[in-house]
């Protein structure tokens, strides 16, 4: 068994020398790969002895790590370039970061902004519509600017159109924009009587308009439109009685006249139609309208007495008619001057009267 044994290991040993010595005889020396090795190692490979080939897997792994070496230093430049430009990479990344939180920002801001205006332009438009609302609201239950004006300012002493007589009115001019100032009135043209009284008509059409509304979901509003259309109507009212007071005062002060012409003027107090239309205006105010025509009648009586004298004593102007009392010679004429005097007094005043 034991040469058995022996010859067992002899042929293992001999078949792994034939393995080498096949391999080594399979080796081609004058292949590309072969013939590049042995160039590189033939630099730095010198004799071909014992020693030289035992040492060449040291010399190879030594050559390796000098090259090694070489190529860490080479590289090493370009490490710490690679280095600061990832360095520099990181700054832009969050430089980038940075932008792109802000252009976030930005943007949700943007997207607020944009919000914010479309409810500000419809905040707008609905304030628009509301203006347009309440202009016409005013417009229709208020006075304009003019008629204000025109009812606190005019006087009614100053002069008007002859022509312009009771329910002949003419319409009012053209009223400034809604929102005009009073200051700027006088662009509109001038305004007297006639302006006064067409606006005391209007307000007092608009005060019927302001009491339906009393009823409705506009009761405050209405309320607070009537108490002041209600101060400027009584202001308007008050001016109009003390004004019609006035002009019959002027028969007091021309108790003294002593001619025709003077009786004359005083009975042409109200040339232009305004003391008519002042007191048909205070036909809404019974108490004022009573006085007035009290006023009225008195002063009417005394011009009447005062031309009466004026026609006996002195006569028309120039002398044209003569005075009656030159005919009182004869009863008869006398008397008949004197009734038919009155009867055409008597036609003057129903003329007025009823005008």
């Amino acid at each position: 068994m034991a040469s058995t044994a022996r010859k067992n290991g002899g042929g293992s040993g001999s078949d792994l020398l034939d393995k080498k010595l096949r391999k080594a005889l399979d080796l081609r020396t004058d292949a590309p790969a072969m013939v590049e090795a042995l160039d590189s190692i033939s630099g730095f490979y010198g004799e071909n002895t014992l020693e030289a080939r035992r040492g060449l897997r040291h010399e190879l792994e030594h050559q390796n790590v000098l090259l090694a070496t070489q190529f860490i230093e080479a590289f090493t430049p370009l490490n710490d370039r690679l280095v600061e430009v990832d360095s520099v990479v990181g700054h832009l990344e969050q430089s980038c970061v940075a932008v792109s939180d802000r252009l976030r920002n930005a943007e949700t801001a943007m997207i607020q902004f944009t919000e914010r205006a479309a409810d500000l332009q419809k905040q707008r438009d609905e304030m628009l519509v509301q203006a347009d609302e309440v202009s016409a609201f005013l417009s229709h239950y208020t006075l304009t600017p003019h008629e204000v004006h025109a009812l606190q300012t005019v006087d009614l002493d100053q002069g008007a159109s002859p022509h312009h007589q009771l329910g002949q009115m003419p319409p009012m001019p053209p009223m400034p924009p809604p929102g005009g100032h009073v200051g700027g009135l006088e662009s509109v043209g001038p305004v007297g009587p006639v302006q006064f009284f067409a606006a005391l008509e209007r307000l007092q059409q608009v005060r019927l308009e302001c009491q339906r509304l009393v009823g409705s979901r506009h009761q405050s509003a209405a309320f607070e439109l009537l108490e002041t259309l209600s101060q400027q109507q009584e202001q308007a009212y008050d001016k109009i009685y003390h004004w019609v007071q006035k002009r019959c005062g002027v028969t007091e002060s021309e108790k003294g006249a002593n001619n025709v012409a003077e009786a004359e003027s005083i009975d042409d107090v109200d040339g232009s139609g305004v003391l008519k239309h002042a007191i048909h205006a205070l036909r809404a105010r019974p108490g004022f309208y009573v006085h007035c025509q009290e006023s009225l009648g008195s002063h009417r009586r005394m011009l009447l007495v005062q031309r009466f004298v004026a026609a006996l004593t002195v006569g028309g102007v120039g002398g044209t008619p003569r005075p009656i009392e030159l005919q009182a010679h004869d009863p008869v004429r006398y008397v008949g001057d004197m009734v038919a005097w009155v009867h055409q007094a008597v036609a003057s005043e129903k003329e007025l009267l009823t005008s």
